[in-house]
């Protein structure tokens, strides 16, 4: 089984986004795949319309032993895609993860026998309990970032966390991918804006060994497609198919 998280610690960089399609994409290749909503915003659980009922186990009551794992876990309308849903009660799990000797550990040992092939956890933004925990459950990162200063001042952020959390043993896997979101193209032509945020994209990259890959492009065929609950049109995939592979190196 592969866990990878998807986080970044300013919202509105394009997590939600990249673990929906990414999910869809895997499930369309037969791959067995669970979304973990991770956000107390839950907006995850909202785009994979989970149905899930009120007063059914969430994540929170995984984190917190109140049900086995799989209790928590639900299937969705794709074939092949499962999820585990949240709402805003899993901000209480803040305390209790703060409180538990190696918290950070808390979800990885929650949901590492699960039956997936993949799992997919979309993480809460800054730098708290439960954003540490769910990076520190994944053998891989993904970082999506806007294609902007904001940015910029998020990646060097998020890639700080994670080599603390490194540093202090807590995690233990690697940064696999750098996606640049809101790629704007003018025309035929990027932005320059979006021109300098990849430039410096790419230089991070071929300093530390991280693959930079192919941008998500700011288009409203994203949000048409989330409302719909459809596939992307082909010529929108490609950074999802070339991060199904990231994934499954």
């Amino acid at each position: 089984m592969q866990i990878t998280t998807v986080t970044s610690l300013s919202g509105g960089q394009g997590k939600t986004t990249t673990v929906f399609f990414l999910g869809l994409a895997l499930a369309k290749k037969g791959i067995k795949t669970l979304w973990i909503d991770g956000d107390p915003q839950h907006n995850l659980t909202l785009y994979g319309r989970s149905p899930h009922k009120e007063d059914e186990p969430t994540l929170l009551e995984c984190l917190t032993k109140a049900v086995k794992p799989i209790e928590a876990v639900y299937k969705t309308q794709w074939d092949n895609l499962y999820i585990m849903p949240s709402d805003r009660a899993l901000e209480q799990s803040q305390t209790y993860l703060a409180n538990e000797s190696m918290g950070e550990r808390i979800l990885h040992r929650r949901i590492k026998d699960l039956p997936f092939d993949v799992i997919l956890i979309d993480s809460q933004p800054g730098r708290s309990q439960l954003c540490s925990t769910c990076i520190c459950a994944a053998e891989k990162i993904i970082i999506p970032v806007e294609s902007n200063s904001k940015g910029l001042v998020c990646l060097q952020s998020t890639l700080e966390t994670i080599e603390d959390l490194t540093e202090c043993g807590a995690f233990e896997g690697k940064v696999a991918a750098i996606v640049p979101f809101r790629d704007t193209i003018r025309g035929i032509n990027r932005t320059k804006i979006s021109s300098k945020a990849i430039a410096y994209f790419q230089k991070v990259g071929e300093e530390t060994g991280i693959k930079i890959a192919a941008s998500i492009v700011d288009s409203e065929k994203y949000k048409q497609a989330i409302d719909a609950g459809i596939y992307l049109p082909e010529e929108l995939e490609h950074t999802f198919t070339q991060l199904t592979e990231v994934i499954n190196d």
